[in-house]
C-alpha cells in the first residue's frame, strides 16, 4: 500500500474500526441488544475492486485473501493502515465457510494479535472489534471468553465495556450470539462470573458460578463458589448453594439449624481448608454466627403471624455476641442494614420488626412464610366477598366474626 493510498483507505476504515468498538460499548447499556451483530459481515467492508487495488490485492486469488492480508498486517508499521488491514482480516474470516479454514486462518490471526507491539489498549480493542465483526458461535465464544479474561486481569480494562446487560441477561446474549455447546457456555459463565465478582456485583457472580457448575463445570471450581460465600457469607441462600457443595454448606446448614451457638470444630476445619487466612475465617465465623442469629429471628418473625415483630431478651442472643456488648452487637446488624429493630434498655429487650438479609431466609422459611400469606389473602377475599353480598345481618355478623 503506497503511503497516499493507504491515507485514504485508512480514513474510512478507521471510522468503522471506532464504530464497532462503540457498538460494543453503547448497545450493552441496554438490556435488550447487547452487542450487535450482522449475519453478513461483509456489510462492515465491501470489496470493490478498487478497495482491493488500494489495498494491493486486486489479484490476489480469494483463497489467499487472508494470508496475503495477514502478512501485510504484520509487516506494516503504519497505524491507520494496520486498522484498515485489521477490519479486512476480520471481514473475509468472517465470510469463510470451511469450519477447518476457519479456524485454522483464527488461530492465526489470534497469534498475530497477541504479538502485536504497542499498547495493550491496542490489542485489547483489536479484540473487541473482531468480537463485533465475527458471527461463529465457537469462536465468538472464544473471543468474547478472552476478553473476559483480559478485563479480569486488568482493572484498566473493567470498565471499557459496560458488562453489567452482560451480567444480567446472559442468557439472552448467548441465544443471540446462538452459543449453545456446553463447553462454550462453561468458559463464559466461568470468566463472566470472575468479572462480576470484581466489579462487586456478588449476587451474579454467585449466579454465574452456579451455572457454570450445572452445565457440567470442573468440579475443582467448588472452590471458588465457597470462597466468594466465605467473603459475603451474607448475600446468597445456603440451600440454593448446598446443591453444589453439599459437605461444605450442609454443614454450616446444620449448624444454623442447631440449638448449639458454639460453631463445631469440624466446621471450622472446612472452612480453614479452603481459606487459610486466620483474619478471614474468624470475620467469616463471625458472620455465620449472625446468620444464625438473623435466621431464628426470621423465624420466629414469621411464627408470629400478624402480629409483625417479635421480642427477644438480651440474654437470649449473648452466646452470639462473641464477646461484645449485646447492643454493640444489634447496632452492627442495624448499621449493615440487616435488621430493622428497637431496644428497650429498661426490658433488655430487642423488639425485632424486619429481616433484611438475602440469604437469612432459606427456603422452608420461604414456603412457611407463604403459606401464611395465602391463608390471609384468602381470608381477606371471602371477607370482602361477605361485604359485596347481600345478605341477613345476622349472616353477616356470624361470617365477619368467623373472618
Amino acid at each position: 500500500m503506497t503511503k497516499k493510498k493507504s491515507g485514504t483507505s485508512s480514513s474510512s476504515a478507521t471510522t468503522t474500526t471506532s464504530s464497532n468498538t462503540n457498538t460494543a460499548s453503547t448497545n450493552t447499556t441496554t438490556t435488550s441488544t447487547t452487542t450487535t451483530l450482522e449475519n453478513k459481515p461483509s456489510s462492515f467492508i465491501s470489496f470493490t475492486d478498487d478497495f482491493l487495488e488500494i489495498l494491493g490485492v486486486k489479484n490476489v486469488p480469494k483463497n489467499e485473501l487472508f494470508n496475503t492480508l495477514l502478512k501485510n498486517f504484520e509487516e506494516t508499521e503504519d497505524r491507520s493502515d494496520k486498522e484498515t488491514l485489521f477490519l479486512c482480516i476480520c471481514s473475509v474470516l468472517s465470510e469463510e465457510k470451511n469450519e477447518t479454514t476457519l479456524n485454522k486462518n483464527y488461530e492465526n490471526l489470534i497469534s498475530k494479535i497477541d504479538k502485536t507491539e504497542g499498547e495493550p489498549k491496542e490489542v485489547f480493542k483489536q479484540y473487541i472489534t473482531l468480537l463485533n465483526m465475527i458471527a461463529n458461535p465457537s469462536l465468538k465464544a472464544k473471543v468474547f471468553t478472552t476478553v473476559l479474561q483480559k478485563m479480569s486481569s486488568n482493572d484498566e480494562y473493567l470498565h471499557n465495556i459496560n458488562l453489567v446487560s452482560f451480567i444480567e441477561n446472559i442468557e439472552k446474549v448467548l441465544d443471540e450470539w446462538n452459543i449453545t455447546k456446553n463447553t462454550d457456555k462453561q468458559s463464559i459463565y466461568l470468566e463472566l462470573g470472575k468479572v462480576a465478582e470484581k466489579l462487586e456485583r456478588n449476587l451474579e457472580a454467585f449466579d454465574l458460578y452456579m451455572k457454570y457448575l450445572k452445565v457440567g463445570g470442573d468440579a475443582n471450581e467448588k472452590k471458588r463458589l465457597v470462597k466468594l460465600f466465605i467473603n459475603n457469607p451474607l448475600d446468597k441462600s445456603l440451600e440454593e448453594l448446598k446443591e453444589y457443595d453439599n459437605d461444605f454448606f450442609g454443614s454450616i446448614i446444620s449448624y444454623i439449624e442447631s440449638e448449639n451457638d458454639q460453631v463445631p470444630d469440624s466446621l471450622i476445619q472446612k472452612i480453614k481448608g479452603v481459606e487459610s487466612n486466620e483474619q478471614i475465617v474468624s470475620r467469616l465465623l463471625g458472620d455465620i454466627r449472625i446468620l444464625k442469629f438473623l435466621v431464628n429471628s426470621a423465624t420466629k418473625l414469621i411464627a408470629s403471624g400478624s402480629k409483625g415483630f417479635v421480642e427477644l431478651k438480651y440474654n437470649e442472643i449473648e452466646n452470639l455476641t462473641n464477646g461484645l456488648d449485646v447492643e454493640m452487637f444489634v447496632c452492627e446488624l442495624i448499621g449493615r442494614n440487616l435488621l430493622e429493630c428497637k431496644l428497650n434498655q429498661l426490658d433488655q429487650t430487642i423488639r425485632i420488626e424486619s429481616v433484611k438479609c438475602p440469604a437469612a431466609l432459606m427456603k422452608h422459611d420461604w414456603k412457611g412464610l407463604e403459606g401464611i400469606v395465602a391463608q390471609w389473602s384468602t381470608k381477606l377475599g371471602a371477607f370482602l366477598k361477605s361485604l359485596n353480598t347481600p345478605t341477613n345481618p345476622q349472616q353477616f355478623k356470624t361470617d365477619l366474626t368467623k373472618q
